[in-house]
């Protein structure tokens, strides 16, 4: 089953995304251990976007 944050990405990396950061809240926990699980988008600790290379 594929939920809303597997969707969004999917879209991500098909828009080129390749990191994601961010300082999750309590409320985000769900969608940062989705992104910091995913194999094709890294995950760090600002709150940024880059592209990939």
């Amino acid at each position: 089953m594929t939920t809303v944050i597997d969707h969004v990405l999917d879209r991500l990396r098909d828009i080129g995304i390749a990191d994601i950061s961010g300082v999750p809240g309590d409320y985000s926990f769900p969608i940062n251990d989705a992104i910091c699980n995913s194999r094709e988008i890294r995950c760090s600790p600002l709150m940024t976007f880059r592209p990939r290379e």
